[in-house]
């Protein structure tokens, strides 16, 4: 409890400290030009109210109670004009009787003072090492390993960009046209190799999301309560090493290995976190695994399924699936003898295969009938859910809908009067916490989730369905399934794979000048984007979502919140910049009207203008808020 409430004190110092030295800039400029500053507040003292007050000279200092930003007050400057009246003899130290230059320097001195310190936040961030998600891919979907792609492979540059992180990879493809393709060069096994990656957007996204995903370390990211490894001891950030003597290669070559012994016992090796420079030591665990229903092929069935043919629609080069002879388009009529008329049949056949012992395929090609045999891995090294055979490296494209292409005629969906060609929409279920959960379908895969809860045991789904441009609603039993299959579990998780940034004060200078220009430009790009419609505006976060992402940084160490205020300094100093009446970009343009026609701009315009700023940043306001909640609401 402690601990979070120190990361919320370093969040709270954080955007102070923001706040302060944008404001300080301007008072800084004011006091260099002789304009009098009457007030330098943080946080607004709306109808007087303040937690800090005290005057020293001319100035009043003030913490206001209301902790939105903050103002410097100078001596005829207001942010709204008064009545229009124009004071003949300006007093000494007034804001309107310095020149146009003079005022110019004031208004943008925040913005200067906001990208000085970034550069400090950034090499305070490089000094004290800071953690970024490495661009390594972990699990390819369809398109993109069609296009090449594969696990494994780190990405260099997206686009003509140069990326050095998971967060930076990820922009550069946010900010694509969808439905194009971008060009990606990545490092695979020390070979560059340049890639044209297609640019996926659901029409549901409000953004672009690749079809490929980060990398998972074999570091211990968390223990689940009761589990086999919290009974032997593992520990958070132990690094996995072997099983039963097998080096581990990736997570999911760890996961293949275990889901493949449910309820045996095995022997872990693993590596404890270093302390204080010391080596790190290693320990081995020998544990009985947990058991599960396999996500993909659980031991509840509904008696219905996807009615795909078994198609090959890729071959992974250098694969299993490639040495036996698969091609793309050859359509697998049985495996090891029995026939397998869908691609779940096919699926089910080869994922649960014994690895390193050879597997008899009948092929149909152009007409001809092939027997081939193939020899499937133990380690996964890509994944699609049941669309894909890592262990032999084919996969099939997923069906676009969830239509019923299989339905048992004896089976439970048969007798609650569902029919082949229905479409799945809804399905219904008592939740862990014995309330009805309705649960909008995405996949067959999260169907067969579903089907994987525990609390289904001898219990009825209510089944939503399209039939003919009608909406039926069903009530089917869940039975067993002879065909599902249990998987081992050992009771860990991995977290992405990370590295941490850390260089020494003379190696820090460069990258620290060159970061906060790094952040403008992505900053505008994702303003391009937006303009262009590549990007939502329900991406854009308000308060509640900056402070949540603020504290996160915070909490994985304080690197990571020095990085990330300076982002939030430099994206301040932007926002302050734009040509918005009411902000200091709209006061720079009133300037420059003063400087070209001679004369300032007549008062009861600038006023209009100054309201319609206003009243804009208030709708901003509300609607980047409106967007936080909805993520907090819906867990986006």
């Amino acid at each position: 409890m402690l601990v979070k409430v120190l990361y919320w004190v370093e969040v709270v110092l954080g955007f102070g400290a923001l706040i302060f030295v944008h404001e300080l800039g301007h008072f800084l400029a004011a006091k260099a030009n002789g304009v009098k500053v009457l007030k330098f507040a943080i946080g607004f003292d709306f109808w007087g109210i303040r937690l800090f007050k005290k005057t020293v000279g001319e100035t009043e200092y003030v913490i206001g109670a209301f902790p939105l930003g903050g103002y410097v007050k100078m001596l005829g400057q207001e942010d709204l004009p008064g009545d229009g009246e124009v004071t003949p003899v300006l007093p000494e130290g007034h804001y309107l009787s310095r020149s146009v230059w003079a005022r110019t320097q004031i208004i943008s001195a925040g913005v200067i003072a906001n990208f000085l310190l970034a550069f400090f936040l950034c090499y305070g961030a490089y000094l004290v090492g800071y953690h970024r998600y490495q661009p390594e891919v972990g699990t390819v979907g369809f398109e993109s390993l069609q296009a090449g792609l594969r696990p494994g492979d780190v990405v260099k540059s997206v686009a003509g960009d140069h990326v050095e992180s998971w967060t930076e990879l990820f922009m550069a493809y946010a900010l694509q046209e969808a439905g194009e393709d971008v060009e990606m060069v990545v490092d695979r096994d020390g070979e560059e190799v340049t890639l044209q990656i297609p640019v996926l957007r659901d029409p549901d996204d409000p953004i672009n999301f690749p079809d490929f995903e980060r990398s998972i370390d074999l570091h211990v990211a968390g223990i689940v309560a009761g589990s086999p490894a919290e009974e032997a001891g593992m520990e958070g950030g132990d690094r996995l090493l072997s099983l039963d003597g097998t080096n581990l290669e990736s997570w999911n070559h760890f996961s293949s290995l275990v889901y493949a012994r449910p309820g045996e016992q095995v022997t872990l090796e693993v590596e404890h976190v270093a302390q204080g420079g010391e080596v790190p030591e290693r320990e081995t665990y020998t544990l009985v695994l947990d058991e599960a229903d396999d996500s993909y092929a659980p031991t509840r069935t509904l008696g219905i399924g996807p009615g795909e043919a078994p198609v090959v629609d890729a071959v992974l080069d250098g694969s299993p699936a490639a040495a036996a002879g698969l091609r793309p388009a050859d359509r697998i009529e049985a495996v090891n003898g029995e026939s397998t008329p869908r691609w779940r049949d096919v699926w089910m056949a080869i994922e649960f295969a014994e690895p390193g012992v050879p597997l008899p395929l009948t092929v149909a090609r152009d007409g001809e009938t092939l027997e081939l045999s193939v020899l499937p891995q133990a380690a996964q090294h890509w994944g699609i859910g049941m669309w894909g055979l890592p262990v032999i490296g084919v996969v099939h494209r997923a069906p676009e809908e969830l239509r019923i292409g299989w339905i048992d005629p004896e089976g439970p969906s048969a007798e609650a009067g569902l029919q082949q060609w229905d479409t799945l929409v809804k399905i219904t279920r008592t939740g862990d916490d014995g309330e009805d959960q309705a649960i909008e379908l995405r996949s067959w895969n999260h169907v067969y989730a579903i089907l994987a809860h525990d609390n289904l045991d001898g219990g009825r789904l209510r089944v939503e369905v399209q039939r003919g441009g009608r909406s039926l609603v069903k009530s089917v039993a869940v039975a067993p399934d002879p065909g599902g299959k249990r998987r081992g579990m050992v009771g860990v998780y991995g977290g992405l794979k990370q590295e941490r940034v850390r260089l020494g004060p003379i190696q820090a200078i460069k990258p620290s000048l060159f970061k906060p220009f790094q952040l403008f430009d992505e900053f505008l790009k994702g303003l391009r984007a937006m303009f262009m419609g590549r990007v939502s505006p329900k991406t854009i976060s308000g308060p509640l979502g900056i402070l949540s992402i603020t504290y996160s940084a915070a909490s994985q160490g304080f690197g990571d919140l020095l990085i990330l205020l300076a982002l939030i300094s430099v994206n301040l100093a932007i926002v302050n910049f734009l040509p918005i009446p009411i902000t200091d970009g709209g006061h720079f343009v009133f300037l420059m009207y003063e400087k070209i026609r001679g004369r300032r701009m007549n008062e009861q315009v600038q006023g209009a203008l100054l309201w319609a700023g206003l009243g804009f940043l208030l709708l901003v306001f509300v609607f980047v808020t409106w967007n936080d909640l909805l993520r907090i609401i819906l867990k986006r």
